[in-house]
């Protein structure tokens, strides 16, 4: 069996380290993404869950799709010619 005795350069430790970082990086991205996940949809159906709140994001979502229809039938009539349904 032979050791290799060579001296990691410092562009090597930096490749080195920086392959750490992101590895712990991304098992703390699942970590977090996995404890919170749940607790995140039960707050969101908590908080939206009612109907007046479903009626509100619906009126928002209907001005703002009728504000961005009218901006792109102004500003950009072409546009419009060019969608394919």
């Amino acid at each position: 069996m032979r050791i290799i005795l060579e001296e990691l350069s410092k562009a090597d430790k930096n490749q080195i380290e920086k392959i750490a970082k992101q590895a712990a990086k991304e098992e703390v991205d699942k970590a977090i993404r996995k404890a919170f996940k749940d607790d995140l949809k039960k707050e969101v159906k908590k908080a939206l869950g009612d109907k007046a709140s479903e009626e509100e994001i619906v009126k928002i979502c209907k001005k703002v799709f009728k504000k961005f229809y009218k901006d792109l039938s102004i500003n950009y009539p072409q546009l419009i010619d060019r969608l394919k349904l």
